[in-house]
């Protein structure tokens, strides 16, 4: 049986086990790019391996992402394409 984790145990292994992107909160958004629903911290699953690793999944029944396929709402990752324009031959999200 796996201890349960306090929230602010939650997202320091949130921060350590997330390479990728920077988690302030546990209210932090990201969009799952595996199945396209919107997560927090707080939803995220945590689980530890045998050798005493937390592992991050994410808590869409079914999805197999991981915390590399979760990226910022509204990053160029996730974002669709807008339609050109006849003026600009690019488009560019900062």
């Amino acid at each position: 049986m796996q201890k349960l984790l306090t929230l602010e145990d939650r997202l320091e292994i949130l921060r350590a086990a997330d390479t990728h992107r920077k988690w302030s909160s546990l209210d932090d958004p990201r969009i799952c790019t595996r199945c396209h629903k919107f997560i927090t911290g707080r939803q995220v699953e945590i689980t530890r391996d045998q050798r005493g690793r937390f592992l991050l999944h994410c808590p869409t029944p079914g999805c197999t992402s991981t915390a590399e396929d979760w990226f910022y709402q509204g990053s160029a990752a996730t974002a669709e394409a807008p339609p050109m324009s006849r003026r600009a031959e690019f488009s560019f999200e900062f």
